[in-house]
């Protein structure tokens, strides 16, 4: 089993775990080695406190102690999104709807170009981006990296919206 395919069972497997200790789960990294990291990136509203990685990391152990599919040896991290967080999940195109970001992106007719704007959302395979008052539609498949934005209205310091 790859890495990627680790992260994914885990996912699926954590965010119930996650969901149960009333955060929201993003991603789940997995990092082969001697020690195998295992990182839980989790979101809350109000932003993540260090209470809630507590709860989350009891819970993913006692998940991981059931799992035959874990590592031997393993290392949990659990962490909140940061304030540039990439964004690597379709569901994080949801879930950050209302904040800024900067998407790089490659459209037919226009080249490689970076946007920023406000998050409307996602709409099937067009992320909807805000910007200038004016709602841009961009293709998941043309989006070559998406991050948060802190330094922009919108940006990580407005909080969450739904």
């Amino acid at each position: 089993m790859t890495a990627r395919d680790s992260a994914e069972e885990l996912f699926d497997r954590a965010s119930g775990a996650a969901e149960a200790a009333g955060v929201f789960l993003l991603d789940v990294e997995v990092h082969p080695g001697p020690r195998t990291i295992l990182r839980f990136v989790i979101d809350a509203d109000g932003g993540v406190k260090i209470d809630d990685c507590v709860r989350v990391d009891r819970a993913i152990r006692d998940l991981l102690d059931t799992w035959e599919g874990a590592p031997r040896s393993y290392v949990v991290e659990v962490t909140s999104p940061g304030l540039d967080r990439k964004l690597r999940r379709r569901l994080e195109y949801d879930h950050f709807r209302g904040r800024a970001i900067r998407v790089h992106a490659e459209l037919e007719g226009l080249g490689a170009r970076e946007y920023r704007g406000v998050l409307e959302g996602l709409d099937r395979e067009d992320v909807l981006l805000k910007i200038e008052g004016e709602v841009v539609r961009i293709p998941v498949e043309r989006i070559r990296s998406a991050r948060l934005c802190f330094d922009a209205p919108g940006g990580a310091g407005s909080g969450r919206k739904k």
